[in-house]
């Protein structure tokens, strides 16, 4: 049974609401075994091992010699170390309280969200709304040709591509064109929020892409890839409120800098942003799990949830690679855990298909409007 067919099953078998799962506590040393060993339980991987790299993939672009200024010590902070630990304690106490920063929505996009909660809402109706703002309108045509690729044709109207897009994406796209509005004059922090909207964007972008061979559903793959980071843009919007974390920020801060201040807080933030947000629970669980997704506890009926996981953090480290996102180390993409997991060999045909992704990428990307 193919990967696809056998995901796609899965999901058709889940039939009841599932508990959450808790983390598996697993040393550095142990997470090649967590792996293998979930994969082989699975049926879909064979035991990990770790091979070295091979000396004929130098050059390409998959094996990586890592960006110049990656800095895997993450000391060089966006504020002093005092106000550094300021910004967690306060970012937890939020945590805590189940308090979420808030982002202005423009009247338009609130008349389609409260559309989109109706029990019989039209795409027609939308449409109109939509229309009325040409940016927006082009934002979603761009959308949805950079989320369908390879099906042979292009959508160049907005009603269809809003039928083809569904409910969760136009949800999830308008909430992200939200948040860069609300960045837009923001000098501090505005250009952090853009570079990490378009990391999004381009995760998004090659999730869906990938979805070809490793996966049943693109436009799921899409949605989730969109929103993967949202956690760290609502971090962002929360410091930016406080004078405390506004006015102390350096003046060349990057997103790389915030690592100890998003760590696991941008997953459990975006996490409760997308349960406000309504959306569905494999995105949800994506949101939460794209991280060091062997630590999770992934039962036989959730592999569906797992893959998407396993997927959006491939998206990710590859989106870094081409240079969307926070800068990444040496890497060799054949030997991240999350392509042992999928069972993505590196022979020709694997090449192949991933030989015009960069080139593709990059190209949807500067013709996006996000």
């Amino acid at each position: 049974m193919g990967l696809i067919n056998l995901l796609a099953q899965l999901r058709k078998s889940k039939s009841s609401p599932r508990e959450s799962s808790s983390p598996v506590t697993a040393t550095p040393e142990d997470v090649t075994s967590v792996i293998s060993r979930k994969a082989v339980m699975a049926g879909i991987s064979s035991p990990r091992k770790t091979p070295q790299e091979d000396a004929e993939d130098q050059g390409h672009w998959w094996c990586f010699a890592g960006h110049p200024n990656f800095d895997p010590t993450y000391e060089n902070l966006p504020y002093d170390r005092v106000t550094v630990d300021q910004a967690i304690l306060h970012l937890n106490r939020k945590i805590a309280a189940g308090e979420l920063p808030v982002f202005s929505i423009p009247n338009q996009i609130l008349e389609v969200f409260r559309l989109l909660d109706g029990p019989d809402f039209e795409y027609r109706e939308i449409t109109a709304i939509i229309e009325k703002n040409p940016s927006l309108a082009a934002m979603f045509i761009a959308s949805i040709n950079s989320s369908l690729f390879n099906r042979g044709f292009s959508i160049t109207e907005l009603y269809p591509a809003l039928l083809r897009l569904g409910k969760n994406n136009i949800r999830a796209l308008l909430q992200i064109y939200a948040i860069k509005i609300s960045f837009a004059s923001d000098r501090r922090f505005g250009e952090i929020a853009r570079q990490i909207i378009r990391h999004s964007y381009a995760t998004a972008i090659i999730a869906s892409f990938l979805t070809q061979r490793y996966f049943p559903e693109p436009g799921l793959a899409f949605l989730a890839g969109l929103l993967h980071d949202i956690g760290k843009l609502a971090i962002l919007k929360e410091l930016s409120l406080d004078p405390r974390f506004c006015l102390r920020l350096k003046e060349n801060a990057t997103e790389s800098m915030f690592n100890p201040i998003f760590a696991e807080r941008h997953e459990k933030i975006g996490l409760e942003l997308g349960r406000e947000w309504h959306m569905d629970e494999l995105t949800l669980t994506a949101i939460a799990r794209h991280h060091r997704f062997w630590e999770y506890d992934f039962a036989e009926e959730d592999q569906l949830d797992y893959h998407l996981c396993l997927l959006i953090n491939l998206s990710d480290t590859i989106a870094r690679i081409l240079g969307y996102g926070r800068p990444i180390g040496k890497t060799n993409l054949f030997l991240e855990p999350a392509v042992v997991d999928l069972n993505i060999e590196k022979n020709l045909g694997t090449i192949d298909f991933l030989a015009d992704l960069p080139e593709l990428v990059n190209t949807k990307v500067a013709g996006a409007m996000l």
